[in-house]
């Protein structure tokens, strides 16, 4: 169904609506946009998970708990209670924002949003808008109903893991090649390579996420597991360095992807420094209970100019058994610091 008669026929649904025509649309994709009972709102069809399945999607705005903030996390699905009248619901958080009903269109969306009527649309969001509410006043858990797989086939899961592992350990050895002698192209191909593994790691991590988002076992994080990042200063002259040391703590098994988002850090020249599937793994003691604590990287911070300054350490993807078995995907996201960059100390003082 075109967008326009899409809109033609539900227009009257949402306040103000209108076509959306943002620039990261795939073809094909139709997002109309407005208002729901004073609530940003959204639906229409796009492409599903892979990109090879199509899916209508209803969403309303909502405003998570102080402790739950989702920042940087694309799609974390959980199922709702009898309350919420959503019954095998594919519900989750997009983007932190957005509360998300997805419903796959096996048949398409002609015949989908053919057989729909104004009625019909109008109740998915009056109950997302219900739902919304109660997550916002404390009514309703997040945290206690996300989704996790059960009894998932442990030799598929160790199989799926060493592959993935074989594959960065080949690609790496095709990139990195045999040596070529002379040093006249030394840095530029240093730096090519580098690039080329970083986007490489980029892909797997990404691979391995929408794997998580497709089989519905992305759940937050939780003390029980955390990325860590120390600065070795949080107060540096212009000329000198700040050293962020990443490390995972965790209560779990768990196997580290990489980083899904690398952070921000402006007005900074940034060298990463990434360990390929984490350092060396020791058990130490946090907050009087025993972690396994292994080292994932260090970023090196040049500053480009004086004041204070905001960054945003980034997030790690990783993969974790519970204690009852359960695999499990995870986002670890860290909290901003702030880095104050000083006047540079005069040497010849």
């Amino acid at each position: 169904m075109p967008s326009h008669a899409l809109f033609l026929k539900f227009c009257d649904i949402l306040k103000d609506a209108k076509v959306s025509e943002e620039p990261n649309l795939a073809d094909g994709d139709i997002n109309i946009v407005g208002q729901f009972e004073e609530r940003n709102a959204r639906f229409g069809v796009r492409k599903g998970a892979g990109k090879k399945m199509v899916e209508a999607f209803f969403q309303i705005g909502i405003s998570l708990p102080a402790d739950l903030a989702m920042t940087g996390i694309p799609y974390c699905p959980f199922e709702a209670d009898g309350r919420s009248g959503f019954q095998k619901a594919n519900l989750g958080i997009e983007n932190g924002k957005w509360l998300t009903e997805r419903i796959y269109l096996s048949r398409g969306e002609d015949v989908y949003f053919g057989v729909q009527s104004e009625e019909s649309l109008r109740e998915h969001f009056a109950k997302l808008g219900q739902l919304a509410s109660r997550i916002e006043e404390n009514e309703f858990s997040l945290k206690e109903n996300m989704v996790e797989v059960k009894g998932k086939n442990e030799r598929f899961i160790f199989l799926m893991l060493l592959l993935a592992l074989l594959a960065i350990v080949f690609a790496v050895a095709v990139i990195s090649g045999p040596v070529v002698s002379g040093r006249k192209n030394f840095n530029q191909r240093g730096v090519q390579k580098s690039t080329e593994t970083r986007v490489l790691k980029k892909q797997t991590v990404q691979k391995q996420v929408a794997y998580g988002v497709r089989e519905r076992r992305i759940v937050p994080s939780n003390s029980n597991i955390f990325l860590n990042v120390i600065p070795d200063r949080t107060s540096v002259p212009m000329g000198e360095k700040v050293i962020l040391n990443y490390s995972i703590f965790t209560r779990f098994g768990t196997k580290y992807w990489g980083f899904y988002n690398e952070g921000k850090f402006q007005n900074f020249r940034v060298e990463r420094n990434d360990i390929d599937g984490g350092g060396e793994r020791e058990v130490v003691q946090y907050k009087g209970k025993k972690f396994i604590k292994f080292d994932v990287g260090t970023v090196s911070l040049f500053p480009l100019k004086t004041e204070k300054q905001q960054i945003y350490p980034g997030a790690a993807f990783v993969s974790v058994r519970s204690e009852k078995g359960d695999i499990m995907d995870m986002y670890l996201n860290t909290k901003p610091l702030e880095i104050t960059v000083l006047e540079p100390i005069d040497q010849s003082s």
